[in-house]
């Protein structure tokens, strides 16, 4: 596998895919942090944004991912509060309520997001709050199609649900428009040629 930063350019490659990073799978975790440090550390100061609480759900250990995506939110000037991995619906809620969060993002990678979701937006409606829900990731087992994906995790009651291969600017956007009100014709889903995507590191 290849690592190659390409420092004056928002270019990076980490593995055999780059970061301009999507949802995907990689063993390069502890050169992605290496990456991530160099990269975001000259990111300038900005007035905070919409606030949103970033996780991984249920037995889900994997956090390189929601990392990158923090450092990507807080460079579109967004409040980014990240709860780490493995977290429960219940902690989601809490944390949702005591920062005043305009919206609550989930990654999935191992497959059972919706057994794992599952009371994530009761718990949420019991808080007397609104939130833009977005999930995304590797969500089902097996070879579903993204359509019929999305179409289940709306019924949960998500607003906005990504693919494995969501980019950062695209997930960024849609959270913006959704947060301001604006109601999208459907979920997008990756431009193989952008600039930015969404990587996630497994920690196996």
């Amino acid at each position: 596998m290849n690592l190659a930063t390409e420092t004056g350019s928002s270019r990076e490659t980490l593995g055999t895919c780059s970061c301009n990073g999507q949802w995907q799978h990689s063993r390069q975790s502890t050169l992605a942090v290496r990456c991530i440090s160099s990269t975001m550390s000259t990111r300038s100061e900005q007035t905070p944004g919409p606030v949103v609480v970033l996780g991984t759900i249920g037995s889900d250990a994997h956090v390189v991912g929601i990392t990158l995506l923090e450092h990507a939110l807080e460079d579109a000037g967004f409040e980014v509060h990240n709860l780490g991995a493995q977290t429960s619906c219940a902690e989601f809620a809490e944390a949702a309520a005591a920062t005043g969060a305009d919206g609550v993002l989930i990654s999935s990678l191992y497959g059972h997001a919706e057994q794992d979701c599952r009371g994530l937006h009761d718990r949420l409606e019991q808080t007397g709050n609104e939130y833009v829900t977005c999930i995304g990731g590797n969500l089902s087992v097996g070879q579903a199609e993204l359509s019929e994906v999305q179409q289940t995790f709306r019924e949960m009651g998500f607003d906005r649900v990504f693919g494995q291969n969501a980019e950062f600017d695209t997930v960024i956007e849609t959270l913006r428009d959704a947060i301001a009100g604006e109601k999208p014709a459907r979920d997008r889903e990756s431009d193989p040629v952008s600039v930015r995507t969404w990587m996630t590191v497994s920690l196996d």
